[in-house]
């Protein structure tokens, strides 16, 4: 069984084999420039050193610059596509409706379950499609986009098996590599751009006669070359993209039935994209053509150099859709999950509103109080306390695990981990699930979890804090302080892995005074305990980009 590192370098790997066939792209474009180069020469010898060496350097600095200009954009991270692509970031604040409560709560339970912090969150302003999309350079700067379509017509267990099959993209490191392919393909693009640019900057000018037209004109011929040159080349990147991606299409849908144990979720969520397609086409639902795009269409110009980060292929066009499609056929997809699927038409209806939770009540508590729950009542109080003394059984056991087993653990997931991450979410108390998901109530929470158990070391430690923190901060973290007393151990560093969105919006004197003022809870007694050291080492992470 492969373990996170080996996964991540797999993922390294990956890169290296996309790097080379980009690379054999560019030797492809060189050479073909050189031979059109050399025919536009008139007497110029085929075999001619220089000219090549100013021909390959001249497409190197074009691709190279392109290709680096583009990273550069993309250095943010996955905000930063998501931004590009349409999306609006949703705050816990701001979910207004029941489905987009139900997917920060899907997102949470699946970050906890896998130990990682909770992505950001931004729905994408496409009411007739379901897709979604997670994008980012490392888990800290992870976000996971969803189409309004998606979030209003998939249920809770489509809805899971979605986001399942994103986070195995997060986790496997396919998101660095996504964001790569941008990157070269952007400088691969730039060679016909610039061809275009020859054409018709030479097209609209006067071509008149004598050596000027004939020069016009050659100009105009070598624009076209170039052109078409770097549109094969375009071509090939894509198909290298394709290639690319589908496999790990694959991968990703088996990853999610893996994490959930219910691929009839995942399957359901794909057949309904399919019955957008073909109830797009033609007047009524069914299980469309397995790539026509319009059931997860994504309007936005910038969706096709994205088009390999998203769920479901995302663009129009069946033709180019079966030959540059960067995800396997949907049908193909769905018989994978489910083997006896024959093309069964499947009405995309919106998810009832009601529906929010699998399971209905609260998790029995973390703490001395209920848990927030999306739905439900309390008619299942006793098999939810069942599954939280089973989930606590299981933690405990998991103390006596050897290295191997915690090496194996980190960074998976399974069907246990994400019922896991369900109970201790939905246990934790209202007021720090509040907490967590607001800037200031989120560092408020974390000095909270530094504060000494012992009366006397916690008045030095909140003395300390009092003249570096404003007043509402102060209070806000004293008062935090009385819901975290009773919080089971195995419930607070998830709690900072809620509070992860939240923290990435400080400022950078923010996350300085932040970053300080945790160090200084840290030394206030002269020792450091393993829990401290893992809380410091955590939010440092979480607020580096604001430092940079």
């Amino acid at each position: 069984m492969k373990d996170f590192f080996d996964r991540q370098d797999e993922a390294r790997r990956s890169t290296v084999r996309l790097v080379a066939l980009y690379a054999l792209a560019v030797v492809g474009l060189v050479a073909a420039l050189y031979v059109a180069v050399v025919l536009f020469a008139g007497g110029a010898a085929w075999w001619e050193p220089g000219l090549l060496l100013a021909v390959a350097g001249g497409t190197a600095l074009v691709v190279g610059g392109g290709s680096a200009f583009k990273l550069a954009q993309l250095r943010g991270g996955g905000s930063v596509v998501a931004e590009q692509l349409g999306g609006r970031p949703l705050e816990r604040s701001e979910a207004a409706t029941v489905g987009e409560q139900r997917l920060l709560n899907v997102v949470e339970e699946m970050a906890i379950a896998a130990g990682v912090p909770v992505p950001s969150v931004y729905i994408l302003p496409e009411p007739d499609a379901i897709n979604a999309f997670a994008a980012g350079h490392t888990l800290d700067d992870a976000v996971i986009g969803v189409t309004e379509g998606a979030v209003e017509r998939l249920d809770r267990a489509e809805l899971q098996g979605v986001v399942a099959h994103e986070f195995s993209h997060i986790l496997h490191g396919d998101m660095r590599i996504n964001l790569r392919l941008i990157g070269l393909l952007h400088g691969i693009v730039l060679i016909g751009l610039i061809g275009r640019l020859m054409m018709f900057g030479g097209g609209r000018r006067r071509v008149g006669g004598g050596s000027g037209g004939r020069g016009r004109a050659a100009a105009l011929a070598m624009g076209l070359a170039i052109f078409v040159i770097g549109s094969i080349g375009v071509l090939c990147g894509r198909m290298i993209q394709s290639a690319i991606s589908r496999q790990r299409e694959f991968l990703a849908d088996a990853s999610a039935v893996q994490f959930t144990r219910h691929p009839e979720g995942l399957a359901g969520a794909l057949k309904k994209i399919g019955g957008l397609e073909e109830g797009a086409a033609s007047g009524n639902d069914g299980a469309g053509d397995a790539n026509s795009g319009t059931g997860s269409r994504v309007s936005t110009a910038e969706a096709q150099e994205a088009s390999h980060l998203f769920f479901s292929y995302p663009l129009s066009g069946k033709f180019f859709a079966s030959l540059f499609s960067t995800h396997p056929p949907l049908e193909e997809r769905v018989r994978r999950l489910d083997p006896d699927f024959e093309g069964d038409r499947v009405a995309a209806a919106e998810a009832p509103a009601a529906e929010v939770s699998p399971r209905g009540g609260p998790a029995a508590s973390l703490h001395g109080g209920g848990g927030a729950s999306e739905g439900g009542g309390a008619s299942e109080k006793e098999g939810r306390k069942e599954s939280a003394e089973a989930t606590r059984a299981s933690a405990e056991g998991g103390v006596r695990a050897d290295a191997d087993r915690v090496t194996e653990s980190a960074g998976t997931l399974d069907a246990e981990h994400v019922r896991h991450g369900h109970d201790v979410l939905e246990a934790l108390p209202p007021a720090l699930r509040r907490a967590a998901h607001e800037p200031l109530g989120a560092v408020a929470l974390v000095y909270g979890l530094l504060l000494d158990p012992d009366p006397a070391m916690r008045e030095s430690q909140l003395a300390t804090l009092r003249p570096r923190l404003e007043h509402g901060v102060f209070e806000e973290t004293r008062r935090l302080f009385s819901h975290l007393e009773g919080l089971e151990r195995r419930a607070r560093l998830p709690l900072v892995d809620v509070a992860a969105p939240a923290l990435r919006e400080l400022s950078g004197q923010q996350a300085a005074h932040f970053l300080a003022n945790v160090q200084r809870l840290v030394e206030a007694d002269s020792q450091l305990t393993l829990f401290e050291y893992a809380l410091r080492t955590i939010v440092r992470r979480r607020v580096q980009h604001a430092l940079r």
